[in-house]
């Protein structure tokens, strides 16, 4: 028994220990890793999803955006598509990396918000217009007499 024990405890100073120089090698590479992942973050909001819907959709292979042609759904949609834009668009599997999903959907991006603060615009001036009209109906059906 006491022969086992040697044994054990010489295998056990023979094992090699890592060096300082292999365990900041590997810090090093573990920082240069999240460095790479933080460079290509996602943002949580994508502009095209929102801002073209249904024309979004078709191009890059989501088939629920076409429900943003319905009148109503459409402003749901574009809520849910500026959200979950970027999820959905890597399940399509459509892009490698997502370096290659954002460079490509920089345009998508750009056009998507010019035409989101466009439908925003419309959207105030619609309502202003229907509260407006509202207001003059109203007017116009005191003073009658």
């Amino acid at each position: 028994m006491a022969d086992q024990f040697q044994e054990k405890s010489f295998e056990i100073e023979n094992q090699e220990t890592p060096t300082a120089h292999t365990e900041n090698q590997t810090i090093e590479e573990n920082q240069i890793e999240v460095a790479q992942v933080e460079s290509t973050k996602v943002p949580k909001w994508n502009w095209a999803a929102s801002g073209l819907t249904w024309m979004w959709g078709i191009g890059n292979n989501v088939p629920l955006m076409i429900i943003g042609v319905i009148p109503i759904a459409n402003i749901v949609m574009m809520i849910l598509g500026g959200l979950n834009g970027y999820k959905w668009l890597r399940e399509t599997g459509k892009y490698a990396s997502d370096e290659e999903m954002m460079k490509d959907q920089k345009v998508w991006n750009t056009i998507g918000l010019i035409l989101f603060i466009v439908q925003a615009f419309a959207y105030v001036v619609y309502f202003l217009v229907i509260v407006f009209y509202f207001f003059v109906m109203l007017f116009y059906m005191t003073n009658r007499y």
